[in-house]
């Protein structure tokens, strides 16, 4: 009889949370700036992106994979004046590590889950009240906090000036760059890569970016992407690099390759852009010096 009605009260909890509607609501980056003014983004080359809302906390939440790990960042208001746990991530920590995140007070925790790394960084921006967490679940260790310093755009602070570019969109070039080694078409794949990133010089205008701040940010993005990545992104760039260096001191020697690659209508005329030569120097000495490549 006990066995029963234990059952039964089963049966009732597990109906109940079926019919229980989910608090999350699915959005746009755009509905929930309008919802909560929050700004939230990712990399552009992370893959399943999620935004969810949840509209009565005014949380916002990112979900996505990069580099090989599943990663949730999430944003709140708060009036708090010390770090708040909005994770969702309840583990026994083995690591707690006090830290910073753009000089704001962060905290660092790691342990395992059988053979996968779990990390969470939790942060907080006290002059706007603003709570954030970013969790990851990897195959490999990562560096949670440099994840967090790419992703993190503060509403105030050093990061605002127009037309500097971000640790986010340096590893997206990296990664962009990657991948192409050892494959069919190889060679035809980093002309067209070249020439993503010889428009990514030009659209952003490294000629203008501060030194300083430009040392910082490709300092970020090496270190936010997985030591297993870093080798490869080393590799793929300096390819990269290579044959945007070979094409400008020898233009009619690269036009075949151009040719097959289908970027032979824009690669040429955009590295006789007057601006890019200065730009692409800023660009590529700032990621040679700076991140130990």
């Amino acid at each position: 009889m006990k066995k029963m009605i234990l059952f039964l009260l089963l049966m009732v909890c597990a109906i109940s949370a079926a019919a229980a509607p989910n608090p999350w609501v699915e959005a746009t980056p755009e509905q929930i700036l309008q919802e909560t003014g929050l700004s939230i983004a990712c990399p552009a080359s992370a893959q399943d992106v999620i935004y969810r809302l949840l509209p009565d906390q005014s949380l916002a939440e990112m979900q996505f994979a990069w580099c090989g790990g599943e990663y949730v960042l999430r944003i709140c208001p708060t009036a708090a004046f010390e770090i708040e746990d909005i994770s969702g991530m309840y583990f026994d920590w083995t690591e707690e590590t006090p830290g910073s995140v753009r000089g704001r007070d962060a905290l660092v925790r790691r342990t395992m889950d059988g053979d996968q790394h779990v990390e969470s960084c939790l942060w907080i921006d006290i002059a706007p009240g603003l709570m954030y967490s970013l969790s990851a679940v990897s195959p490999v260790e990562t560096d949670i906090r440099a994840t967090a310093e790419m992703l993190f755009v503060p509403v105030q602070g050093e990061t605002d000036a127009i037309g500097s570019v971000t640790a986010m969109e340096i590893a997206d070039v990296l990664l962009n760059c990657t991948g192409y080694e050892g494959t069919a078409g190889a060679s035809l794949k980093e002309a067209i890569a070249a020439c993503e990133t010889v428009q990514f010089v030009l659209e952003r205008n490294m000629a203008g970016q501060d030194p300083a701040s430009f040392a910082q940010e490709a300092d970020i993005a090496w270190m936010a992407m997985p030591e297993i990545y870093r080798a490869e992104a080393k590799f793929g760039f300096d390819s990269v690099a290579a044959l945007i260096d070979g094409a400008l001191v020898d233009p009619e020697g690269a036009i075949g390759l151009f040719e097959d690659a289908g970027v032979a209508d824009t690669l040429p005329a955009l590295l006789q852009e007057p601006s890019f030569l200065e730009g692409w120097q800023a660009f590529y000495w700032g990621l040679q010096n700076e991140t130990d490549m």
